[in-house]
């Protein structure tokens, strides 16, 4: 009687370990290293470069920075103003000024040459949103590319892992007495060429359709044939509509897209013809008076 219980015990217990063993083994088709859990998929991806972060010191108080061979001070002052200068490892000045908003770095390679440049956003704030920017290289030797003025850089994702700076245009704030919100501001592209920043516009055709897809959204919700029946600048119909100012964005977005046969037909179509050379002239369509 004791041999067969002894018996029965070790069958259970046999059973008991294949059940064991077999539910701790991966399944079929998952190939599990000893001690390792299965990976998550990785998909890498450069977003689109979101705004600097200030490099002011939240209290009042200096810090510095380096970057490469250039060295950023900045101090925060008990007027909250923020003063920066930026200098070369070596101590040669290449700017300073006070703001009252932001001042953002980003130490990043645009040209693909393995060597990140310096590019240095000094945001005033206001609702006109001028910012400085700075781009400084280390090739040949340390030096400023270019400084411009435009709405706060960013990087924007090229593709093929590029990257150019994308700013905006700020010359046609308030013009012809319309909203400073409701103001055309087409974007720029800069890209870095051969140690020169140069206008790359037309690659991004897209990025501006963007904003032309919505404009003429809601032009859909407007009287758009008043406003191209009017007859004179003082006429309400042409200095009060809406129609006016979101017709002007689809223009510039055109003519800074190197669009500018395009803007003409648009204008056939959309803006009074007793203003409509004036119009496309103000918004640069012509080459000798193209902003740069």
């Amino acid at each position: 009687m004791k041999i067969r219980i002894a018996i029965a015990l070790i069958v259970v217990a046999v059973i008991a370990g294949v059940w064991l063993v077999r539910g701790r083994m991966p399944r079929a088709g998952v190939v599990q290293a000893p001690g390792l859990a299965t990976p998550s998929p990785v998909t890498e991806t450069r977003k689109e470069e979101v705004a600097p972060q200030s490099l002011c010191p939240r209290e009042a108080g200096a810090v510095t920075r380096q970057y490469g061979s250039f060295k950023v001070r900045v101090e925060r002052d008990a007027d909250d103003m923020c003063h920066y200068e930026i200098r070369l490892a070596n101590g040669q000045h290449w700017g300073e000024d006070d703001i009252p908003l932001a001042l953002g770095a980003r130490h990043v390679d645009l040209d693909r040459d393995d060597v990140p440049e310096l590019i240095i956003v000094a945001d005033s704030g206001g609702s006109s949103l001028h910012a400085d920017t700075y781009v400084f290289t280390e090739k040949p030797q340390p030096h400023l590319v270019e400084k411009y003025d435009g709405c706060a850089t960013e990087i924007f994702d090229a593709g093929n892992g590029g990257r150019v700076l994308r700013t905006c245009h700020l010359g046609f704030n308030m013009m012809d007495g319309i909203c400073n919100g409701c103001s055309p501001r087409p974007r720029i592209f800069y890209a870095l060429e051969n140690g020169v920043l140069k206008n790359s516009n037309a690659r991004f055709a897209a990025e501006y359709d963007k904003s032309i897809a919505f404009e003429e959204q809601e032009l859909k919700t407007l009287d758009v044939a008043e406003f191209v029946a009017s007859t004179k600048d003082d006429d309400p119909a042409y200095s009060n509509s809406e129609v006016r100012w979101r017709v002007m964005s689809i223009l510039a977005n055109y003519i800074y897209s190197d669009r500018d046969a395009k803007a003409i037909e648009v204008a056939g179509k959309l803006w009074p013809a007793w203003d409509r050379d004036r119009i496309l002239n103000d918004l640069g369509a012509h080459p000798s008076s193209r902003q740069p």
